[in-house]
């Protein structure tokens, strides 16, 4: 049994770091300079890993016991998950919640490059 999970943070472009459950409680993404960017990047990568795995809102929300308006505000940016979710969209999705950070990272970048 995992007594400390670690959520890996985005360093290049959000200035996050390796967070414990106990950390990330403390930590909320709303509070967090970037939260914008971040929380958008962030649906984006939950968004591109669904539609990789081909499943539906209402499927992942099934999965991660929450509604599929929830899942669709999340990919939107528009919701901050809790460490609890990210764990579970982690699963659901067959990545970990580091991976999905790094995509989120990586897709902040391409938005900064592409962006006005």
């Amino acid at each position: 049994m995992h007594t400390r999970r670690r959520v890996k943070g985005t360093d290049a472009v959000f200035g996050l770091r390796q967070l414990s459950k106990v950390e990330f409680a403390r930590f909320s993404l709303s509070e967090h300079p970037h939260t914008p960017r971040l929380l958008r990047a962030l649906g984006l990568a939950i968004r591109e890993r669904r539609e990789q795995r081909h499943l539906s809102r209402a499927e992942l929300a099934a999965q991660t016991r929450v509604t599929a308006e929830r899942i669709g505000a999340l990919e939107r940016g528009r919701s901050d998950p809790d460490y609890e979710l990210l764990l579970a969209l982690a699963d659901a999705l067959g990545v970990g919640v580091g991976a999905l950070f790094t995509r989120a990272e990586a897709l902040a970048q391409e938005d900064r490059r592409t962006g006005p």
